[in-house]
């Protein structure tokens, strides 16, 4: 059977396995966006080339300047999401580095209270055996046996 320290220690490298997987995942779908969003930009890019070439020079000239608007409008939106992508980013490296403080805190924790129940046990068993070996511990051991054994007449008697 599993101790439960066990369980949790195991649940726990799964979790941070999972966290790493996120991660990596997590990285890989922002550079596919950027990807992506740079693809768009170039998409838009070369369809105002393609209006500047098919129509006119001044239609695809006001074209062209309504492309662009939009183009610099989508570049600035892009950057304002990957300035926040990088904030929480950062967010949660700080987060994943306050858990593992705060997992080697208990670690320790687990250490010390596992080393003070090992010298109270250690301490417990010395006492005993010295109580058991003195002479008062004898009388009183022998004394409770006679009142057991009288305590087993009586009931015996009584029924």
């Amino acid at each position: 059977m599993t101790s439960g320290r066990k369980a949790y220690d195991d649940l726990n490298r799964q979790v941070d396995a999972l966290r790493g997987e996120t991660a990596t995942l997590s990285k890989r779908l922002t550079e596919l966006t950027r990807q992506a969003e740079h693809s768009q930009a170039e998409e838009s890019r070369e369809t105002a080339r393609l209006a500047q070439f098919r129509l006119g020079e001044l239609a695809a000239r006001r074209i062209g300047e309504s492309l662009g608007a939009a183009e610099r409008e989508a570049m600035v939106q892009m950057a304002h999401k990957q300035v926040a992508q990088d904030r929480c980013d950062a967010d949660i490296a700080v987060s994943v580095e306050r858990q593992r403080e705060f997992e080697a805190q208990r670690q320790r924790a687990v250490a010390e209270r596992d080393a003070l129940l090992a010298t109270f046990e250690r301490d417990h068993a010395a006492v005993a055996e010295r109580t058991r070996a003195s002479d008062a511990w004898r009388v009183l051991d022998e004394r409770a046996d006679r009142l057991a054994g009288q305590s087993t007449l009586a009931l015996e008697k009584a029924a």
